[in-house]
């Protein structure tokens, strides 16, 4: 059995997503700012995901800087945890103010 932990993959889901809060003049600011690194393509994700169940992977986590993302929380949660809190707040300049 394997698990699949993938990072940003070059998917639709932005657009279809809803997000709460978020007025619609600041949605196209907020999706480039979200998409903005490097997403994988769908056919190499799924590649890599074929791959790792067929050498029987318990855990399927691409690309690189995802994994090592990974590691470094399974070294250091609270580490990480600072580091994403600033995503938390780049979110919030986008949303409506209360």
């Amino acid at each position: 059995m394997s698990v699949v932990c993938p990072g940003r993959v070059q998917t639709n889901l932005f657009q279809a997503a809803t997000i709460v809060n978020l007025p619609p003049e600041r949605r196209s600011a907020y999706e480039q700012q979200m998409t903005a690194p490097k997403r994988m393509d769908v056919s190499n994700a799924a590649r890599t995901i074929l791959s790792g169940v067929s050498r029987n992977k318990a855990i399927i986590i691409f690309p690189a800087n995802v994994r090592l993302t990974w590691r470094l929380y399974r070294l250091s949660p609270r580490l990480l945890d600072r580091l994403l809190l600033n995503s938390v707040r780049n979110f919030r300049k986008y949303r409506l103010n209360p």
